[in-house]
């Protein structure tokens, strides 16, 4: 994600999706799969660029995930009592720094950042999810109907019941997860984009821009797992063009087990004393470093 001007109260943001590019590939879940890249561009009523999203998704037959088992072996997540306290005493303590500038100047390169922790991920988070971002696949009565009329393909028919059931069930069903390989169902990789950027904000404050955020989604987050975010400056410079201070993060998700499911990194523009943020919109790439 790339980030160019705020919302502000009142705004109407159109978007658009175009896909710009599709890669043929193999890989060790369900063997023959696409890459398929899209583009979304979201403007507001001015025609003013307010962000700009490369998303890469990895498109595959859903059976032959099954059967290659790649996910099979994959424990359960359990935990005790002690471990659920402490998952929510860290949560408990997440740091949003807010209204506290974080200056350019006082920031140096190899800096920690406070860590936070979402999961145990439930079914509920899910339907909290669902209900933030509207999926134009989940609905109901006459409105369901209507849609697998035009797009037949967006059904998935239950094996057990024979029930056309949105292809989106494989996240909250485990039989339907199961049904491609999976040890249950898992999130939506979004979510964890959606972490990240959380994490940047907490982190940045009021009076900074968080200016790009890059995630890959690696391997799946299933049910009951728990993803700690942590980060620390990798690099800092001033703008060629405008002198805004930025700073690179590092930016990684690592489950219960160890396992780094959400590599990636940050482009931040922090204030100066004396010198705030210029004007948006704000163009990191476009202002290169000295």
């Amino acid at each position: 994600w790339t980030y160019y001007r705020p919302l502000l109260e009142g705004d109407e943001v159109t978007a658009t999706k175009e896909l710009i590019g599709v890669d043929d590939r193999t890989g060790a879940y369900a063997g023959r799969s696409l890459m398929q890249t899209r583009e979304f561009l979201y403007h507001n009523q001015h025609g003013e660029l307010v962000a700009r999203c490369h998303m890469a998704a990895v498109r595959t037959e859903r059976h032959a995930g099954k059967e290659k088992g790649k996910y099979a072996d994959i424990p359960k997540a359990r935990y005790t009592d002690k471990q659920i306290a402490d998952i929510d005493a860290a949560t408990g303590a997440e740091i949003v720094r807010g209204a506290t500038p974080r200056y350019w100047e006082d920031t140096s390169v190899g800096d920690a950042m406070q860590p936070i922790v979402r999961g145990p991920l439930t079914v509920a988070d899910m339907i909290a999810w669902m209900q933030g971002i509207g999926s134009p696949h989940v609905r109901s009565g006459q409105y369901w109907l209507a849609y697998r009329r035009q797009s037949p393909k967006v059904a998935v028919k239950d094996p057990e019941t024979g029930i056309p059931q949105a292809v989106e069930r494989v996240h909250w069903d485990p039989f339907m997860a199961a049904e491609i390989g999976m040890p249950g169902p898992y999130d939506y990789g979004s979510q964890r984009g959606a972490w990240a950027t959380h994490f940047m904000t907490n982190w940045a404050g009021d009076d900074a821009w968080v200016a790009d955020v890059y995630a890959q989604y690696r391997g799946m987050n299933f049910i009951g797992d728990t993803v700690w975010i942590k980060g620390n400056v990798l690099e800092k410079w001033r703008g060629a063009k405008t002198g805004t201070g930025y700073v690179k993060c590092s930016v990684q998700g690592v489950n219960q087990r160890g396992t780094v499911i959400m590599p990636g990194h940050a482009i931040v523009a922090l204030p100066s004393r004396g010198n705030p943020l210029p004007p948006f919109p704000l163009d990191h790439e476009q202002d290169t470093p000295k």
